[in-house]
């Protein structure tokens, strides 16, 4: 984990040499099976390892549970069963990302984080279909023709109008 750091306060310290270029933006490489993602570092407040998992009765079947987080309790999500896959298996070596956005905050089980990198909005290619994101929607766009970019905002949008829904039934 300290490298990673390490990593990205190496990034941030570059100096922009492009010109009339759309600005770089960072994001943390995680994998999910055999699947590499990545989620802007603008919307990760950080990496947690080794954490304890409350089951959440009555809530989605993407919802793992709840975790307690500086004082917080923040849904646990899985993002292959969220992604219409099985169910990712809780395992002891398992990282959580944490990600916020405006309405919420909310943990994503991950089964590695692999480090930083970045890209520019040019650089990102139309997303595809692979194995864990059939889903157009949840992707910004495909970065070196294999890590798919996540759309953060449109994924803790749905969690809340499907905790939402649960609610009313």
């Amino acid at each position: 984990l300290q490298h990673t750091f390490d990593q990205r306060a190496l990034q941030f310290a570059k100096e922009n040499k492009k010109t009339n270029e759309q600005p770089d933006h960072s994001y943390i490489l995680f994998q999910l099976r055999n699947e590499h993602f990545g989620i802007s570092l603008n919307d990760c407040q950080r990496v947690l390892h080794h954490q304890k998992i409350t089951p959440l009765p009555f809530s989605t079947s993407s919802i793992k549970g709840i975790l307690h987080y500086h004082g917080h309790l923040i849904a646990m999500v899985d993002l292959l069963q969220f992604f219409g896959y099985a169910s990712t298996p809780v395992l002891s070596d398992q990282s959580v990302i944490v990600i916020k956005n405006q309405q919420a905050i909310v943990c994503v089980m991950v089964n590695h984080v692999l480090g930083l990198s970045q890209y520019a909005n040019n650089e990102l290619g139309d997303p595809l279909p692979s194995e864990c994101a059939q889903y157009k929607k949840y992707i910004l766009g495909i970065h070196n023709g294999h890590i798919a970019i996540l759309n953060t905002t449109i994924i803790i949008n749905e969690l809340l109008n499907s905790h939402q829904a649960v609610e009313k039934n």
